[in-house]
């Protein structure tokens, strides 16, 4: 919560300030940024979270050494690709924006090894301090830098500040910088494990960078100003959904040889993952036409009119991202990857007719139209799936989507999340797998 107010504060304070121009070229450079560090990492902070029991010293420092060469390759890759992004968008700012952002690279890598090994012991609250400092340090930096007039520099000075920051935590409270090593065969899973779940978490988070792209070109900066504040707003929000995430990948890892078991855990994970990433949003929704006017000024109207629509997609990728975590538990990280590139192939061609017709709005219609790729995919691949999709949380999905959407529809429609949740034997539900998380744990 804490974390959360101070993430809002820092939101307000700079889109007011800096207002969408500035924060779309930053919203589009960040997502360039943000793809290219999850291909540095290689996923390698999944396969240390995951991994056996045992030799646990050796697989660190290998780690390290693999993280620390594909972060300086990663950090050279985004200098030297800055002027294409540049270029994609037609927005000139985007290229010295990546250039400056290349160190915050190189330190996210660096301090990956100590954050999964802090995240295999449950050392969570450690890892929320860390966390929670970082975030004070790259908004007060960013509000100084930018009441001084420093306009988008503000923001890439202080994502580097807190890289810094996040570095120097993780290794304090791993107990100092992890030793680097290399062990043939440990590394030689590593890179395994990394290049096929590496796959697929780049298609997921290139749905980030695929519509910042398309916005960028045919909206402008306005226009990726206004889908990144929307994001950042809905994201926030939904604050939750990052705990369970975090909590899935141990939990998931140390049941992989419990099937039964890890069926059961997934499904109520999913129950609980649906109303954290459903209904703050929908909250926010309601009153967005009131509040966001008048907290980030008039300029940020059209977030009002986005936010809603924005928001059943996220819902839904959500749940099923979630659902990919119990799968890569598995080992069916090809099974991810096939389900993420459907999604991401028809999310692009999509974006690129409907962006250009309908300009930002365009961005709400296509991610609906490509997310229809995930269920049929699903069914295509229900051999590896871990469960079928439950009434309860098809009802629960379907509800929130209902109400969401009622900020721009009618009011009556609020009417539609009450069956979900009506009914004794769902409330009852979802307090038991709320309760089974915790006992899990």
């Amino acid at each position: 919560m804490i974390g959360m107010a101070i993430s809002g504060v820092g939101l307000l304070a700079i889109t007011r300030i800096l207002g969408p121009s500035v924060y779309g070229v930053y919203g589009t450079a960040f997502a360039t940024w943000f793809l290219v560090q999850n291909l540095a990492e290689l996923n390698l902070d999944v396969w240390l979270v995951r991994r056996p029991t045992g030799q646990d010293i050796e697989a660190s420092g290998t780690a390290q050494t693999i993280l620390l060469c594909t972060s300086a390759v990663g950090a050279l890759a985004l200098y030297l690709a800055a002027p294409l992004a540049s270029s994609i968008t037609s927005l000139p700012e985007v290229e010295g924006a990546l250039r400056m952002m290349c160190p915050a690279l190189l330190l996210a890598g660096l301090g990956q090894v100590p954050l999964s090994v802090l995240e295999r012991g449950f050392n969570f609250r450690a890892v929320g301090v860390v966390e929670l400092i970082g975030q004070a340090a790259f908004n007060v930096a960013a509000v100084l830098l930018a009441l001084n007039d420093w306009g988008l520099v503000s923001l890439t000075i202080a994502l580097n500040i807190q890289q810094f920051v996040l570095l120097v935590g993780f290794v304090s409270a791993y107990g100092g910088i992890p030793r680097l090593s290399f062990d043939r065969t440990l590394a030689s899973n590593a890179i395994r494990f990394g290049l096929a779940a590496t796959g697929s978490s780049i298609v997921e988070n290139g749905r980030v960078l695929v519509i910042q792209l398309v916005v960028a070109r045919f909206g402008g900066a306005t226009g990726a100003g206004v889908y990144s504040l929307c994001m950042r707003i809905i994201e926030q929000t939904a604050f939750l959904r990052q705990i369970i995430y975090r909590l899935a990948t141990p939990i998931f890892g140390r049941l992989r040889d419990e099937r039964s078991r890890l069926q059961r855990t997934v499904a109520d994970s999913l129950h609980v993952q649906a109303m954290a990433a459903g209904l703050p949003p929908m909250v926010i929704c309601w009153v967005a036409p009131i509040l966001v006017p008048v907290v980030f000024g008039p300029e940020w109207s059209a977030a009002a009119d986005l936010l809603p629509l924005l928001l059943p997609t996220f819902l839904l990728l959500c749940t099923f991202q979630l659902y990919q975590h119990g799968l890569l538990a598995l080992d069916r990280s090809f099974t991810v990857l096939i389900s993420n590139l459907g999604y991401l192939i028809a999310l692009t061609i999509s974006l690129w007719f409907l962006v250009a017709a309908f300009g930002t709005p365009g961005v709400a219609i296509s991610e609906a139209i490509a997310s229809l790729a995930l269920p049929g995919l699903a069914l295509a691949l229900r051999s590896t799936l871990l469960l079928r999709p439950a009434a309860s949380l098809i009802a629960i999905v379907v509800g929130i989507t209902v109400a969401g959407l009622a900020a721009i529809t009618t009011w009556w429609a609020v009417l539609a999340l009450l069956p979900p949740l009506a009914f004794p034997k769902n409330r009852r539900l979802i307090l038991d797998s709320t309760s089974s998380l915790i006992s899990v744990r």
